[in-house]
């Protein structure tokens, strides 16, 4: 019961956020954010204490550079939209991408992850990334600004993750990748972040799921996913193909539209840095594939294994739906 009122709370607090119509109203859906996810690391991790207080120091830091930027563009400008001048603008932005765990300030997310269940590590990578992100969709930032941290974001998560074993590290800077392509989406296709997200969530919380029901942990454990369930390891391999963005899978498509859009914008310098982020990204997705295969060299088949549960029917399906995606989301 305790948990039901946690996670209404949680969501009812990134509605707020999401519908709110003054910063202040933002403000306040964003603490009641922090509030309601701290219980949950409590509840879920060993290390709950420590992981507990850098979370919640990490996001009073953004909290209070938002209130800072705020305060002082009202001071400077009362007249107009606080957020026009670059100074605030850039204030803005680095205390929500502190609260996503983007660049400069990101170091904190994969020390964090490390602590974390798998659970409440999906609940971080996907639904407490909502409320703020939101904001970044609906402020009126500089373009080159928000594309610029993406860069960095994508760049920086790509190339940290090339040397880590430990899986909940490793999906931590994963996720600091997918966010900086979102955040380079953001100032060009309103619908095109959405499917950007949205796939990300799909397909990360796949990834989650598999990696918890065999209690997952570092990278040389491949062998504990059991020869004998075939399928699991082969959503697995097709999932995290899809989320490096190997095409034909359908995570190569909200990566194809961000390309599309930077080219039309002539950002083609850009758009190199986040191809050569993806491949990077790519490559230790391909280290998890490899041990997973070496691990697993007597995999067979029986038909009587074929019994799986809907949602990881509905997941490999989704996952190679990549052709009718390109369709649906080519006038985006």
């Amino acid at each position: 019961m305790p948990n039901l009122f946690i996670l209404s709370l949680l969501f009812f607090s990134t509605v707020v956020v999401a519908t709110s119509t003054s910063w202040f109203t933002a403000w306040i859906g964003l603490e009641m954010n922090v509030m309601a996810f701290i219980p949950l690391i409590m509840s879920s991790s060993k290390t709950s204490s420590e992981v507990m207080i850098k979370y919640f120091l990490v996001q009073v830091m953004g909290s209070f550079i938002l209130l800072l930027s705020g305060v002082l563009a009202q001071q400077d400008s009362p007249m107009t939209f606080i957020f026009f001048h670059p100074l605030w603008s850039m204030m803005l932005t680095l205390a929500l991408t502190t609260k996503l765990g983007m660049f400069p300030i990101y170091f904190w997310f994969p020390a964090l992850a490390e602590g974390l269940s798998w659970s409440s590590l999906g609940l971080l990578m996907t639904w407490q990334k909502l409320a703020p992100l939101s904001l970044l969709i609906m402020s009126p930032l500089k373009p080159l600004l928000m594309i610029s941290f993406g860069l960095a974001s994508a760049v920086l998560g790509a190339i940290a993750g090339l040397n880590q074993m430990m899986l909940r590290k490793l999906m931590a800077y994963s996720s600091i990748t997918h966010l900086g392509w979102i955040t380079s989406l953001i100032p060009l296709s309103f619908q095109g972040t959405i499917f950007y997200l949205l796939m990300y969530i799909l397909l990360t919380t796949t990834i989650i799921i598999l990696f918890s029901s065999f209690n997952m942990i570092h990278l040389l454990q491949s062998n504990m996913v059991s020869t004998n369930t075939p399928l699991s390891l082969t959503v697995i391999f097709i999932t995290t193909l899809s989320l490096g963005g190997m095409p034909p899978f359908s995570g190569f498509i909200p990566k194809w539209l961000t390309l599309q859009m930077l080219s039309l914008e002539n950002l083609y310098i850009q758009a190199l840095i986040l191809v050569w982020s993806s491949v990077l990204t790519l490559f230790f997705y391909m280290r998890i594939n490899y041990a997973l295969l070496m691990t697993n060299l007597q995999i067979r088949f029986p038909m009587q294994q074929l019994s799986i549960m809907p949602w990881t029917s509905l997941f490999i399906i989704t996952a190679n739906l990549a052709l009718p995606l390109m369709v649906l989301c080519s006038p985006l």
